[in-house]
Order: C-alpha cells, then structure tokens, then sequence
C-alpha cells in the first residue's frame, strides 16, 4: 500500500499535502478534540485512503456457423476461437499497461470471454468483487448486452475501429443498444459517454473518475462550522447528502476551532514545523504566494 508522511516535502503533491492534514482530522475523535491529540498524530505515516477500484474485463463476442442460401455471420474482425483468444492477450496487455500508468488505485480481475447471455451466471463470483465492468463488444447479441446492463454495476462499453479487429458494436451499438432501435436514448444510466473507442486514455479517465467516486461514498469529512448551503432550509442538503453519499459529517465549531489555533500558536515546536512545511509548500511547481507573509 502507498503511504506518505503527513506534513510537506518538495516531492509532496499539493493534494498529498491537504491528504495528509485531513488523515489526522479524521482519525481523531472529534468529541475529544484538542491540540495534543492533533500534534501527536502529525508525526505518524499514513496511508493515502483509497482503496482499489475492481474492474471486471468482459469480451463478448460469437463464433458464427455457415449456413447455405442464407445470411450467417455477422462482420467484424474476430470470427474464430482463435482470433478471441488474440483478443483476450489484447485486451490483457493494455489493462496491464493502464494498471502500470494509472495514478489511483485498480484492480483488474482476469479478462473473461462470453457469447451468451446465460453465461454472465458463471461470473457471479467475480462480479461479486468488482465495482466495475468494461464490456468489449466485439461480436454477441444485444440480449448479452442488456444483460451485463442489468447487474447494477457501472459498465464502460469498449469497442475498437482502428487499434486492433474492428469490433461489430462499434458500427451497431448507438441504434442496437443504446437507443434500442427508437430514436432517443433508451438504457436507463447509460448514454453515449460510456462508450470508448479505441482509446486507453479514454477507459483511464472513467476508471479514475469511478475510484474517486467509490472512495468518496461512505467516506468522513469535518465540516468547520456545521454543515449547510445556500437557498435551501437548514438540514436540507447536509440530509441529502448524507443519503446520496453515506458520507460521515463531523462538525468542528468556529470555537473550538479557534481554541485550538490559540493552543497551536502558543506552541513554538507547532509554530516553526508550520512555517518549514509552508515554506517546503510553496516550493511545490506551480504554487504562488499570493498574500502577505506573516
């Protein structure tokens, strides 16, 4: 597991830095909150808090059988068992690379192959894990599609055009799938931005944007004053919150707040480690002083 210490360093990301402050907040009970806790708990390494996003990989694809006088096959690049199989080595070499690049945490679960829908129940145990799914729709019916739809899990659709075999959903997946032959979307919680094709880069930015969104449901903040918002009755959007999120809302008063400044200030140990880590914090790239130095 990455960890860091808590306080500033040059190699600190500003986002590190304001991680490692919010670590020992939120570890602290904050019913017994006082300076001691708080500066005993600087000192300490944590970890960075985020647990990995579980991705499910899924090709889709159908091995056709010739028929006489008639229409068997549907286009594409992978027709054989063969050729799925090239695919899955694909398919596995860029999850790996993803994996190597990524700055968040992910997990890849090994890539599974399916042409029916009924298969998806031999899944159970990995779809049990995973927090995602990215389907690669390189062949199969729409039954298979609006079956992985239905799992409750987030899906990316990936189809390819140019970065290896063409994939049949690549040409059929807006009129099959997402609209469902009508003219308007028709997949409830999926729309064309859950489609990527071709690009890595484009499955990476959805799969960190669902990490962040994984770890931040459930999560702990400390709210300096209570919680509120503006245009809408006291409550209202703290409660909303709390149902959308599941988050933990922890009120440190504007009182106790400054009773613990009072105490920090009054404590030179405190007072020089902030002004060294604020100067090691203004050392970061692309950070600018823009007040007075006090």
């Amino acid at each position: 597991m990455d960890t860091r210490h808590i306080g500033c360093c040059p190699q600190v990301s500003r986002r590190g830095f304001l991680g490692g402050v919010g670590a020992v907040i939120g570890g602290t009970t904050l019913g017994h909150l006082s300076w001691p806790v708080l500066a005993a708990g600087l000192g300490q390494t944590a970890s960075e808090g985020r647990s990995p996003l579980v991705v499910k990989p899924i090709l889709v694809y159908e091995i056709p059988q010739r028929k006489t006088q008639t229409s068997w096959r549907s286009w594409g690049g992978i027709q054989t068992e063969d050729q799925a199989l090239e695919e899955v080595k694909r398919i596995q070499g860029e999850l790996k690379l993803l994996e190597q690049k990524a700055d968040f945490p992910v997990q890849f679960l090994p890539v599974s192959q399916m042409k029916k829908s009924q298969e998806l129940d031999q899944l159970e145990a990995d779809l049990g894990k995973a927090h995602v799914i990215i389907a690669y729709g390189a062949g199969g019916s729409k039954e298979v599609y609006d079956r992985i739809g239905k799992t409750g899990k987030d899906v990316i659709l990936f189809v390819r055009h140019k970065s290896g075999p063409v994939y049949l959903w690549y040409e059929i997946i807006s009129p099959r799938y997402l609209r469902q032959h009508k003219d308007e979307l028709a997949v409830a919680g999926v729309d064309f931005e859950d489609v990527v094709v071709d690009s890595m880069e484009e499955v990476s930015w959805r799969l960190r944007s669902l990490c962040g969104l994984q770890n931040t449901r459930g999560s702990r903040i400390v709210a300096i004053g209570g919680p509120d918002a503006w245009a809408q009755p006291k409550g209202v959007v703290p409660d909303l919150v709390r149902k959308l999120w599941k988050l933990d809302i922890q009120t440190v008063s504007y009182e106790d707040l400054g009773k613990l400044i009072d105490e920090a200030r009054a404590d030179q140990a405190a007072v020089d480690r902030a002004r060294k880590r604020g100067e090691e914090y203004l050392g970061l790239p692309g950070t600018k002083l823009e007040t007075e130095r006090e």
